[in-house]
């Protein structure tokens, strides 16, 4: 079975709000393509730190389509339910964190 991992990516604004930033393809029909999605935050609120490059200052959510597919047909999702129904890891984990996902839904199927 191949899967698929869909990557989306945000910042906190300079009023430390959480803001997402939607980088989806315009379809008719409402489905979640990929078997697991990844959540990027950038979590440096110092604008004079902030380096989009520097892995470090990067928090990873890891969700199963499983997961996200308990949400209905709801396009956007805030931090806290983001952070109940999906894997939070560092840069340095993040593909053990993937392929972790990756196997509880081969081993669903």
């Amino acid at each position: 079975m191949e899967s698929e991992v869909e990557i989306k990516a945000s910042i906190y604004d300079c009023t430390k709000e959480f803001v997402a930033e939607e980088i989806n393809t315009i379809t008719t029909e409402k489905q979640r393509q990929a078997s697991i999605y990844v959540f990027c935050l950038l979590v440096e609120f110092d604008q004079n730190l902030v380096n989009p490059l520097d892995t470090n200052q990067w928090l990873f959510y890891v969700a199963t389509v499983n997961n996200l597919n308990l949400l209905g047909g709801q396009k956007s999702i805030g931090l806290s339910h983001l952070k109940r129904i999906s894997n939070e890891c560092k840069y340095e984990s993040l593909k053990l964190t993937v392929d972790q996902a990756l196997d509880n839904i081969t081993s669903v199927s």
